[in-house]
């Protein structure tokens, strides 16, 4: 199954989802899954975020320095089974420019069993970033049953 997790600028969120994500499916299901993350306003020329490196380093030991942004593409959309989304904006925005892909795409929250959106840690705090990250962590840990019954 191959998952692609979006968020705004693919900087900070995406990111953190995709190597948490593949962090936690190595360890417990070993080539089952394939991850990557876009970005629906990226700019091809941003690394991940100061902050969100630094938590992914300090608390979970995953270097996610080299991460280039990216914006979804056409080709992304049919690439992956399942889009994941951090609001419910990014999911209609998504949803609107790629119809076809309706079915295939919730925010991580909802998939996951929750409601709301992810918040945006841009530009805030290392302790906003690490509440971020503990978040979408909690929501990863829920994929993997929803996602085999999909």
């Amino acid at each position: 199954m191959t998952i692609m997790f979006v968020c705004t600028g693919n900087t900070c969120r995406s990111p953190m989802a995709e190597a948490l994500a593949e962090d936690y499916f190595e360890k417990k299901s070993p080539g089952g899954y394939e991850f990557f993350s876009r970005g629906v306003s990226a700019d091809s020329s941003s690394r991940a975020s100061k902050n969100a490196a630094a938590v992914m380093e300090d608390i979970y030991e995953i270097d996610i320095s080299g991460h280039m942004s990216r914006q979804v593409t056409g080709e992304d959309v049919s690439a992956a089974d399942l889009i994941l989304t951090m609001t419910e904006a990014q999911k209609s925005r998504l949803a609107g420019a790629y119809p076809q892909a309706r079915d295939k795409i919730h925010t991580l929250r909802e998939f996951t069993g929750g409601a709301g959106d992810i918040s945006d840690p841009f530009g805030r705090s290392y302790g906003e970033y690490k509440k971020c990250a503990k978040m979408i962590l909690h929501c990863v840990k829920k994929i993997k049953p929803r996602s085999e019954q999909a």
